[in-house]
């Protein structure tokens, strides 16, 4: 090492600088199905053109340090290659969907290795047994000050590790190797569903642990780690770490899950969760039918990131497509529910009992085996398996696929049917609430008064060709076919409680209307200036039909055409009522058939009634003219049924509302809203 070979080092040195990948951040527009996804993490890993840097990088490693790193022939080949070998993990842009969350993710680990590579060579600043023409031995005269033909200082070998240092970047070196070679995304694992524990070196020499994406081979973990003897957890390995306890543990990886049945995996991690005490919470959420929901995730969390697994005290977020696992997210931290928080008083609700799918005398017998003799025919099950085949409330599925409940028969021995449904609502909390009522023998199922559900089981403890029953709020049917005549009975109770309507106004309140410090500042006040100007204005005043009605005759033709139908039908109807007009038509803000068509299209663009119906366009979204808003308040609350049916034709035409008598105490909409008796 002379003078000149070590200002070549320094300019090297100098080429090399820390890369970066793209940040990833997820959203209702780029997370939507598979191929956004898929594109989402390839933007990332395209932009700023890293790996292409990164291979400059290490040929410029490779020629301008083999000589003191003396790399070893097979890494040397590999960095030679790198840009091959790097095109055929990130170069898999066909249509199909090709998992490039976790080629994002060996992507990180590149970088990262990358990094410690080129921090390592920069603090590497002694050589052993410098060449001695490096030292002149001359005197020179002249000012002291002056540096310019000093040679670099070196460091004395004594000073540091030559050799363990040398060895420290062979090792990174030989990671960037194994990162690249080892990368495999397999769709099916002998071992299944794995969660291993992860955290840092510093914290624990078994950390970190080896991600399912890499291929390894039991016992060697030198690609791996710079300590040879070093263990670190890996997907394959036999025992189960999650049984003992690891100092440094700050997240875990989980692996053998994709492509797998979504609504399975994630019931087999919650109980994994459950049984090891594993400091984190799982959502599960399908591409296919959960939309929704996945906006409201990101809109609420947009910290969602690819980790491989979650940290600790984290949320891990199973996301699958048709029920087949294909990706996860996480958070670092755990998602609150906010209905979880608050008590609850009063809500409207029924609660309908029925038989249960398996009989009392079945589940006694069952449940003693275990205590007396064994069964004479066939395998002693250990669990009674219930299978939940479908699960729909208000039309929209709960599970994805089928899901199966395993509930160890010590279990019903002490507690029966309650061992059931304790399962059921464990596994469901945030669905219809399933109990049994000891005293009639019957299985119970709650929900909202107004909702309609329909969820199925089965009884696969003994055999898998056991028939499949159904449950709504209206019947109970087996395989297709009524069960029995009368076999559900419905009752309902009257209670609030707070956080179903915490839930209503997170889900459907409005948003962004009334804004005048937003989107629609000042138009507001602009809106109801106008309905004021049209109930003054000539064109509504005299002989022409006013703004505020007093009577049907004083309303717009279309309008009254439908109103007078509808009174026609009530009138053949013969059931006791008295019917109204509301909304838009008696407070002064309707736009008629005919005023759209004279005035829509208005030239003069300071009209008052072109104004008004280009306002309403803007703040309300309505073209078209408004509907006539009717309610019908029955003398007899028995009628309601056959008002409907006699109302059905006309819905089309009108917004209609049915009112029952006023009870006690219980005033009715109809009496706090603006009306007009017709």
């Amino acid at each position: 090492m002379n003078y000149y070979s070590k200002n070549k080092i320094t300019e090297l040195l100098s080429e090399l600088s820390a890369l970066q990948l793209m940040k990833v951040v997820h959203n209702a527009q780029n997370s939507s199905d598979l191929a956004a996804l898929d594109k989402l993490y390839i933007a990332a890993i395209d932009n700023g053109n890293t790996l292409d840097e990164m291979a400059k990088g290490l040929s410029i490693v490779l020629e301008g340090f083999n000589s003191i790193l003396e790399i070893e022939d097979d890494i040397q080949h590999s960095i030679e290659i790198f840009k091959e070998l790097s095109d055929n993990v990130f170069n898999q842009q066909d249509e199909n969907y090709n998992f490039y969350q976790y080629r994002y993710l060996l992507a990180k680990d590149l970088i990262s290795t990358y990094n410690a590579i080129i921090d390592a060579l920069n603090k590497f600043d002694f050589w052993p047994n410098p060449e001695i023409t490096s030292f002149p031995k001359h005197l020179l005269l002249g000012k002291l000050d002056g540096t310019g033909y000093r040679h670099d200082f070196y460091k004395s070998p004594a000073l540091g590790d030559y050799v363990h240092d040398r060895s420290e970047i062979n090792s990174l070196l030989s990671k960037m190797q194994f990162l690249l070679t080892s990368f495999e995304i397999k769709t099916e694992k002998e071992e299944g569903l794995r969660i291993i524990p992860d955290g840092k070196k510093k914290h624990n020499p078994l950390f970190p642990s080896i991600p399912f994406y890499y291929k390894t081979n039991e016992g060697d973990f030198s690609g791996w780690s710079s300590d040879a003897n070093a263990i670190s957890f890996y997907y394959a390995m036999g025992n189960n770490p999650l049984l003992v306890e690891h100092e440094g543990l700050d997240s875990y990886l989980i692996g053998g899950h994709l492509i797998t049945d979504g609504e399975n995996t994630y019931q087999a991690i919650s109980s994994m969760i459950n049984q090891f005490g594993l400091e984190f919470k799982i959502y599960h959420f399908d591409l296919a039918h959960n939309q929704n929901e996945l906006k409201k995730l990101f809109k609420d969390h947009p910290s969602c990131s690819s980790r491989g697994g979650v940290p600790k005290s984290g949320t891990y977020i199973l996301l699958s497509y048709d029920n087949k696992v294909v990706a996860d997210l996480s958070l670092s931290y755990r998602i609150v529910d906010e209905t979880g928080l608050i008590g609850s008083s009063h809500i409207r609700v029924a609660s309908c009992s029925y038989p249960w799918i398996s009989s009392l005398k079945f589940l006694n017998n069952l449940s003693r085996s275990i205590k007396g003799s064994a069964r004479k025919s066939g395998a002693q099950p250990t669990t009674y398996r219930l299978v939940v085949n479908n699960y729909s409330i208000n039309g929209q599925s709960i599970i994805n696929g089928a899901v199966t409940l395993e509930i160890p028969i010590e279990s019903i021995y002490n507690r029966r049917m309650h061992a059931i449904t304790e399962a059921l609502n464990e596994r469901f909390p945030k669905g219809l609430v399933f109990d049994y009522d000891e005293s009639h023998k019957r299985f119970v199922i709650t929900r909202p008064f107004d909702d309609v559900f329909s969820i199925s089981f089965s009884d696969n403890t003994i055999s898998i060709n056991k028939p499949s029953y159904t449950y709504t709020q209206d019947e109970m049917v087996k395989s297709d076919r009524t069960f029995r005549l009368a076999a559900t009975r419905c009752d309902e109770l009257r209670k609030y409680r707070e956080a179903t309507y915490l839930q209503l106004q997170t889900e459907f309140a409005p948003v962004d209307k009334d804004d005048d410090n937003g989107e629609f500042k000042g138009k507001w006040k602009q809106w109801y200036n106008l309905i004021e100007d049209l109930k003054v204005d000539s064109r509504f005043k005299e002989n022409f039909k006013p703004r505020i009605p007093e009577k049907v005759n004083d309303l717009p033709g279309s309008v009254q055409r439908i109103i007078r139908n509808v009174q026609s039908a009530l009138g053949s109807s013969e059931i006791g009522h008295k019917l109204y007009l509301t909304g838009d038509w008696v407070n002064g803000s309707w736009a008629s058939i005919e005023m759209i068509h004279d005035y829509k299209n208005s030239t003069d663009t300071n009209d008052v009634i072109f104004r008004f119906l280009q306002l309403r366009s803007l703040l309300h979204g309505k073209d078209q003219a408004s509907k006539a808003s009717l309610v019908v308040v029955l003398d007899r609350e028995i009628d309601r049924g056959e008002m409907t049916k006699t109302l059905e034709p006309f819905t089309e035409m009108a917004d209609i509302y049915i009112e029952v008598p006023a009870k006690s105490g219980q005033p009715r909409g109809i009496d706090s809203i603006q009306k007009l008796q017709l």
